[in-house]
């Protein structure tokens, strides 16, 4: 395909911007052969998916305990 667009729901949201972010320089691609198609992404649909993580978690102490098991 000439472009490739991710989108999800609330924890679909989450995954879709940790793909839709990752880069082939990331080094996640594998081993490809030279004429494979890009799998990079050009558009994210974000539907009720967490982006601030840090506010999250400093305007609702409750989900520091997820955050943490989430992130370390």
């Amino acid at each position: 395909p000439a472009r490739i667009g991710i989108g999800g729901e609330s924890a679909g949201s989450h995954i879709a911007l940790l793909v839709g972010l990752t880069r082939p320089e990331h080094g996640l691609e594998g081993d490809l052969p030279e004429a494979a198609p890009s799998s990079e992404v050009q558009a994210i649909a974000n539907i009720f998916g967490p982006t601030d993580l840090a506010a999250l978690a400093r305007d609702n102490p409750s989900t520091r305990p997820v955050l943490v098991m989430l992130l370390g």
